[in-house]
């Protein structure tokens, strides 16, 4: 009986033992299956591009916080919608979808998408699709890879059009060259005529119109060359005020004669000095005010603002010239500093890009804002580094 019982305590002992072991052996193996889903889960959503897995029905099944952000998905209860009411909003399968490509073909496919937002802006998508297959080799469910490269298309483009800019300029060097001498003699010659002929007559009226044709000649060839050649600015510490009131001091006739009312507001007086090449700059202002008459053919009215800010060992010197003319198309305003882009029926649309090139040539940054028949604000800004006192 003693070692019945012995043998029984012995089984019992043995057999809670195991259990134990086996507890353990489970509560380990449990860490260790929730620690790799974790380091899993973090892995997933910390890839920066969009990646969701896609079963049978095209019904969700999971997807990272980058697909997330790009498809607008703003809860966490999408398990089992289906993709193209959640990603496209509509009622069946979309005609051109890589999900259904790679569940006919079993094969990975691969597109690229042009998306138009609400307000106009384009973002450029490649969207990859791979299979994942059962036992069987069956494709049950499909991985769906989505990478926004907007950014590489613009610098891809960007490269692409200067390249191009390039060679057109050196093209357009020469040509301007050949035109600016023969236009000189033409000018020249037109004003030793002027002298010989009576000024109220029919011919120096003609002759007006002329000289009038060959300034307007000689401002497309000089912008043709301005944009041709490397710009070069030589800057000393300048009251940007100053070259502004010099500006519209120039125009004043003409604001008058277009009956254009000019308001001028400068916050920074005593404050308004920069490093600037003032020549360059007045080129600058001049563009900015003719584009503003032209844009006002009945008259109207232009606002110009002149302030500083100082913060952080940073000096802010901030020009807006506004005018309240036509304005800027919603769909041409993204294009107003692109070289050779013009809306007018005169020029060849060089002016804002040598003014963009100017202005970045100073380090400054300039920006627009329009809205189509009430006007259009441009903002420059310089900064500069300053002794923090």
């Amino acid at each position: 009986v003693s070692i019945i019982l012995i043998i029984s305590f012995s089984i019992y002992i043995v057999t809670i033992n195991a259990k134990r072991v086996r507890s353990e052996e489970e509560a380990k193996w449990s860490r260790h299956i929730i620690e790799t889903k974790n380091r899993l889960e973090t892995l997933f959503d910390g890839i920066t591009d969009g990646i969701c897995i896609i079963g049978k029905d095209y019904n969700l099944i999971t997807m990272n916080k980058a697909m997330k952000e790009l498809m607008s998905v703003e809860n966490d209860n999408y398990e089992g919608e289906h993709c193209y009411k959640l990603f496209c909003k509509s009622d069946s399968i979309c005609d051109v979808c890589p999900v259904r490509e790679t569940f006919e073909t079993g094969k990975s496919f691969q597109i690229q998408r042009e998306i138009k937002g609400e307000n106009g802006d384009k973002t450029y998508w490649q969207i990859s699709t791979f299979p994942i297959k059962d036992a069987n080799g069956n494709v049950n469910q499909v991985i769906k890879y989505v990478r926004d490269f907007t950014e590489n298309k613009r610098i891809s483009d960007e490269l692409e059009l200067s390249k191009r800019l390039s060679a057109l300029g050196q093209m357009i060097a020469g040509v301007a060259h050949e035109i600016k001498n023969p236009l000189q003699n033409i000018s020249m010659g037109i004003s030793l005529i002027k002298y010989d002929i009576d000024k109220d007559s029919e011919s120096a009226k003609t002759l007006e119109g002329v000289i009038e044709g060959v300034k307007k000649l000689n401002n497309i060839v000089s912008d043709l060359l301005d944009f041709s050649r490397p710009l070069k600015i030589e800057t000393i510490d300048y009251d940007i005020n100053e070259v502004l009131e010099g500006v519209i001091d120039e125009f004043s006739a003409e604001f008058s004669a277009k009956r254009v009312i000019l308001h001028k507001n400068f916050l920074n007086k005593g404050n308004s000095n920069v490093k600037i090449d003032a020549f360059k700059i007045k080129q600058v202002f001049y563009n900015l005010f003719q584009n503003a008459l032209e844009a006002m053919p009945d008259g109207g009215q232009i606002w110009v603002v002149s302030d500083s800010q100082i913060g952080n060992g940073i000096k802010r010197v901030i020009i807006k010239i506004k005018d309240s003319g036509v304005g800027i198309r919603e769909d041409n305003i993204n294009q107003v500093f692109d070289p050779f882009f013009t809306t007018k029926s005169k020029g060849v649309g060089l002016g804002m890009a040598i003014v963009k090139r100017i202005i970045e040539l100073h380090g400054g940054t300039i920006s627009v804002e329009s809205e189509e028949g009430k006007g259009t604000e441009f903002t420059i800004v310089f900064e500069e580094e300053i002794g923090v006192k």
